[in-house]
């Protein structure tokens, strides 16, 4: 009896020993978080906060009307203060819809919305200056993080004809495959939203989904999706072979284009692409841009662009990548988006090909 009320005595200190290590780190990874970020930490199970809220149809959205102020740190370690703001519907850059000038439109993702810097640092804001002394233009930028291509579809659907746009920009990234599917999300852990989006079926009919990621299954995955540090340990332990945790796009990665669910996932986006032409007028331009070069997404996109119209605005991510690793501050610190210095990159490529195509005198509507 001794025997076993002593192994009983020591599983419990084993599990609170294990509860207080799961505490502290819970706290030290909110506070690492918010020291780092320099600003309020930004949880994806918020159901409101000053860079994403809830909407019916499009699952969330950027607000409206927004004015901060934080600091984050680029990858030197240096900290610079962002002054981030939004305006009308949440846009970023929102333009003057009456102007004679060129009106251009950019839609995009996390990349787009560009929460690490400040508002005359984006890339569109970047590119309004650049184009300003030859080419003058009003721009509207909309981006939003998590979002995929079904999402900044009915963003253009929902403000094209307020706008009426002479150029539309897209912004792709390669986990928009992802994201554009139910089915290749649900089995992701470094791109699950874990949040009600809407999916497109192949039979074009639209459905507002949760994705559940192969975290989400069972005691521990219910656990973690309220836990930033099992958020943060259990894909660091995974990474590193600790933890054997299947996630899809390892499989994409291996098996390329022979992967069944991803070329599902392709004819997906051939088909939002296809929707997006439509939507817009024959006379607006709609160009396209990725923000990284990961296979083989990216071969992907090159061969569904031309297929709708669309022009390839080619070198963006390389051009990053080749800055960074020449050794310029590209990056925020331990973040892949654009620092300053990246969206400046990002903005010298698109003016270059977008004065080489549409030097002329303005369109006016």
């Amino acid at each position: 009896m001794k025997l076993l009320n002593g192994i009983v005595l020591q599983a419990f200190l084993a599990g609170l020993t294990l509860l207080f290590c799961v505490a502290l780190g819970e706290l030290g990874v909110r506070l690492l978080q918010y020291v780092s970020d320099g600003r309020p930490v930004i949880s994806q199970m918020a159901p409101t906060n000053f860079w994403r809220m809830f909407d019916p149809d499009l699952g969330w959205r950027t607000p409206a009307n927004q004015r901060q102020i934080y600091t984050i740190k680029d990858g030197a370690g240096v900290d610079h203060e962002v002054h981030y703001s939004t305006g009308r519907y949440g846009f970023r850059l929102y333009g003057d819809t009456k102007s004679r000038k060129t009106k251009i439109m950019i839609v995009g993702d996390s990349y787009t919305q560009a929460l690490a810097v400040s508002d005359d640092q984006t890339y569109y804001a970047k590119l309004k200056n650049n184009l300003s002394d030859r080419m003058p233009v009003e721009i509207f930028a909309y981006g939003t993080v998590g979002y995929g291509t079904l999402q900044e579809l009915m963003i253009v659907e929902r403000h094209i004809k307020e706008i009426m746009p002479d150029i539309i920009i897209f912004q792709v990234c390669s986990n928009d495959f992802i994201n554009n599917s139910i089915e290749l999300e649900s089995q992701s852990l470094g791109n699950n939203s874990h949040s009600l989006r809407p999916y497109i079926g192949i039979d074009g009919t639209i459905t507002m989904q949760i994705p559940q990621s192969p975290l989400d299954k069972g005691v521990l995955g219910r656990v973690s999706r309220h836990s930033r540090f099992l958020q943060w340990v259990i894909p660091l332990l995974h990474n590193q072979g600790v933890v054997k945790t299947s996630t899809v796009e390892d499989e994409i990665r291996d098996q390329g284009t022979t992967h069944p669910g991803f070329m599902r996932a392709v004819a997906l986006t051939d088909r939002l692409f296809g929707g997006l032409r439509s939507a817009v007028p024959a006379a607006t331009k709609i160009y396209a841009f990725q923000a990284d070069n990961l296979q083989p997404y990216s071969g992907e996109f090159e061969k569904l662009f031309p297929r709708h119209g669309i022009t390839y605005i080619k070198g963006v991510a390389e051009a990053v990548t080749d800055a960074f690793q020449k050794g310029e501050v590209v990056y925020p610190w331990n973040d892949d988006h654009w620092a300053s210095t990246g969206h400046t990159i990002v903005a010298e490529i698109l003016a270059n090909r977008l004065r080489r195509d549409l030097e002329k005198p303005s369109v006016s509507h």
